[in-house]
């Protein structure tokens, strides 16, 4: 069941389209209105968790709350799907699904056999082959049900084996899903190929996904092509082929280009698949190569309110990763100051993920360009905004990196007191969440050693092993690792030299 957090949650990311649309519905709506009183406190009131408590009692004393949080979230979702019906192809598809069981049940059947014929035709133009299965099935059902008075048997039999002929490219899709999921695992998992056993299953996975190409009928599909780049690109990462990856993300670009019409729609599809370029990019430290990815992203600027916000913020995001990462500081500070006047105001309206990212993103310049206090304040909006943490710091890459973020500013602070309970605090928590990989080891390892006056010479050497590591290398570069572990090096050794000479 969906708890008051999560209302709360829901309402603060709604777009101001998606705000009037819901108030439309309700001005529509007669009786009591007390859910639309809890919607305006949601929505005003920015903080979660306590404080947002506090106000729900002032406002809806004792247990009264609880009829009008379940109100007011089935009409909130009421009026969203109402918003959404007719966006995308997907939400034609399901309402046109719906019309024609509504016309069946009336008992026009005419008319909704014409509904299933649009339906087909719109399911094969943009391959959504699960309602055409979907539509066919509901066909199918309604002649039984008139006894196939429409139809003769030949007829009948094109239609059933229409229906086994999709059913076979779902299923052939599905198992081209399984071989890359499964190879997006490894590599995430697992990291580069090191040996022969290794490779050997790594092939492997190679020859099944050349089987399911040479017996899919529909291998020059979008959705085939799409897959097949998508395996190409992650194998030839975990091969170590950083010019057959690239050459893949561009095949990846250029079939999106061509295809425009399956996706222009749900243009997040897009933004996900340029984001995900350029993540591999940067992972490849190929930081020239991430200009023309970055134009595109750049250039979304007629997307609806909230994605063309999201493809705004990912743009900053992973322009201060290369300013940052080829230590052009100042460049990337100039850059976050164009972002500050409007920051707070727009972040509520990006994705957990999204904004947990700018948020650390705009920390780690901060760091690296010598203002812990600002960089402080954008990581402790990570770990205690009752939004970030309602909507789900749930991710916990983002947790885990801002906690380390946290240790490393207050080791420049000096802040040792702090340090110490906040070291044993995320040892705790990171060893009970079984997330304690080489990068965080290696990162606690050294602060116990800073503490102690005894730091781990082998700090440095570890940093630059584990930056040839894809499955630690994103978390080093996020942190900045390399570079502060050099920086907070050189500080101790000159603070013990300064101790000798006094």
């Amino acid at each position: 069941m969906f708890s008051i957090d999560q209302l709360h949650t829901l309402v603060q990311t709604l777009t101001k389209s998606e705000k009037r649309y819901f108030k439309l519905v309700c001005s529509l709506q007669e009786g009591d209105k007390a859910y639309l009183t809890l919607f305006t406190l949601l929505e005003n009131q920015a903080e979660g968790g306590a404080a947002l408590y506090e106000v729900l009692e002032k406002q809806f004393p004792g247990f009264t709350v609880e009829p009008v949080r379940k109100h007011l979230y089935r009409v909130l979702m009421k009026a969203l799907r109402l918003y959404e019906s007719e966006k995308t192809t997907e939400n034609k598809l399901a309402s046109l699904i719906q019309d024609a069981r509504i016309l069946f049940a009336k008992g026009l059947t005419e008319l909704g056999f014409e509904q299933i014929d649009k339906i087909k035709k719109l399911a094969l133009r943009s391959e959504k082959h699960l309602y055409y299965l979907m539509a066919t099935r509901l066909e199918l059902q309604q002649l039984v049900r008139t006894q196939f008075s429409t139809l003769d048997e030949t007829q009948l039999l094109r239609k059933q084996q229409q229906w086994q002929t999709i059913m076979q490219r779902e299923q052939t899709s599905h198992q081209h899903s399984t071989l890359y999921e499964i190879l997006l695992y490894r590599y995430w998992k697992n990291g580069l190929v090191r040996s022969v056993d290794e490779q050997a299953r790594l092939n492997d996975l190679l020859l099944e996904e050349h089987q399911i190409l040479a017996r899919n009928q529909q291998k020059n599909s979008f959705e085939a092509q799409r897959l097949h780049l998508h395996f190409q690109s992650v194998y030839f990462l975990m091969t170590n082929d950083a010019g057959g990856s690239l050459k893949a993300f561009y095949d990846l670009h250029d079939l999106f280009q061509r295809h425009q019409d399956l996706w222009t729609d749900t243009p997040i599809y897009y933004i996900h698949l340029l984001d995900g370029i350029l993540t591999d990019l940067r992972g490849l430290l190929r930081y020239d190569d991430m200009a023309y990815f970055l134009e595109r992203l750049a250039g979304l600027t007629t997307l609806p309110e909230g994605l063309s916000l999201q493809a705004r913020y990912l743009t900053l995001v992973h322009r201060l990763a290369w300013l940052n990462d080829v230590n052009k500081t100042e460049e990337a500070l100039a850059l976050v100051r164009t972002f500050v006047p409007s920051l707070e105001r727009e972040l509520p309206g990006l994705p957990a993920n999204v904004m947990a990212l700018v948020r650390l993103s705009i920390a780690r310049t901060y760091r690296d360009a010598g203002q812990p206090t600002a960089a402080l304040k954008q990581v402790n909006a990570v770990l205690n905004d009752r939004i970030t943490v309602g909507r789900a710091v749930q991710n916990q890459l983002w947790y885990n990196q801002a906690r380390l973020l946290n240790l490393m500013i207050h080791t420049d602070l000096g802040n040792l007191d702090y340090l110490r309970y906040e070291l044993r605090s995320v040892e705790r928590k990171l060893k009970a969440d079984k997330k304690l990989h080489r990068v965080e080891r290696a990162m606690l390892s050294y602060l116990k050693g800073h503490l102690t006056g005894k730091p781990d010479s082998s700090f440095i050497p570890t940093v630059q092993q584990l930056v040839d590591e894809p499955s630690e290398r994103h978390l080093v570069l996020a942190l900045g690792l390399t570079r502060w572990a050099a920086d907070n090096c050189r500080k101790v050794a000159m603070s013990h030299q300064r101790q000798l000479v006094a």
